[in-house]
């Protein structure tokens, strides 16, 4: 009888530990597919911001031969004038 209790009592034990293995498992598992789901949702979200930043400067590329853009850039970030031309500053 003791004999049977304690065989019962292993047989128990080796199922609950296989059990926590397979519980502690499972829930690592789901944690790391989390983890993953946020790290790919974070790597589309750069992706965008990088293609959108692509589209601009491939734009501004384009627009960087024509004569409007370099003097636009010429009267905007340089301050420089034409000849016949007076640039007024005005100081609030």
């Amino acid at each position: 009888m003791k004999r049977n209790i304690t065989k019962r009592r292993f047989t128990l034990i080796i199922v609950l530990l296989l059990f926590l293995i397979g519980l502690y498992t499972f829930v690592h598992q789901q944690m790391e597919m989390k983890k993953l789901k946020e790290d790919r949702i974070a790597l589309q979200l750069e992706v965008q911001r990088l293609e959108l930043l692509k589209a601009n400067l491939e734009e501004e590329l384009r627009r960087s031969g024509s004569l409007a853009y370099i003097e636009d850039v010429a009267r905007g970030q340089l301050k420089m004038v034409m000849p016949d031309e007076m640039l007024y500053v005005i100081h609030d």
